[in-house]
C-alpha cells in the first residue's frame, strides 16, 4: 500500500537517490540527499494511513494551505522532529507554531 517510488538522478556528476512515500489523500514524504521533506501531514485521521506510525522523519514540513486535512498532524510532527514548517500565514496561524518555527 505504501510502496516507495525511487528514482536515480545525476546532479553535478554525483548520483542521488530520491525516495517518495505516499501516505494517502494529500500527504507524502520525500527523502533526498539525506533530507526529509513532509508535505501536508494528515496521518492520524487519514483512513489511507491507518498503518502509518506518526513518528515520521522530517527536516521540513511543507503545508499547502490551512484545511484540516492538510495540517492535522503538523504541530505534533514538528514538535517531535524539530522540523521547520514552511507555509502561508493562514496555515501558520491555524497550526499555532511560533514564528521562529515557520
Amino acid at each position: 500500500m505504501f510502496t516507495p517510488v525511487t528514482d536515480v538522478t545525476q546532479i553535478k556528476g554525483k548520483w542521488n537517490r530520491m525516495k517518495i512515500v505516499y501516505y494517502g489523500h494529500s500527504s507524502f514524504a520525500v527523502e533526498i540527499n539525506g533530507k526529509h521533506l513532509l508535505f501536508d501531514p494528515f496521518i492520524t485521521q487519514n483512513p489511507l494511513a491507518k498503518a502509518v506510525d506518526i513518528k515520521i522523519k522530517a527536516d521540513y514540513i511543507l503545508v499547502s494551505h490551512a484545511h484540516y486535512d492538510h495540517i492535522l498532524d503538523t504541530a505534533a510532527i514538528a514538535d517531535q522532529t524539530g522540523a521547520t514548517v514552511i507555509s502561508n500565514y493562514d496555515a501558520r496561524f491555524r497550526v499555532k507554531l511560533p514564528f521562529g518555527r515557520c
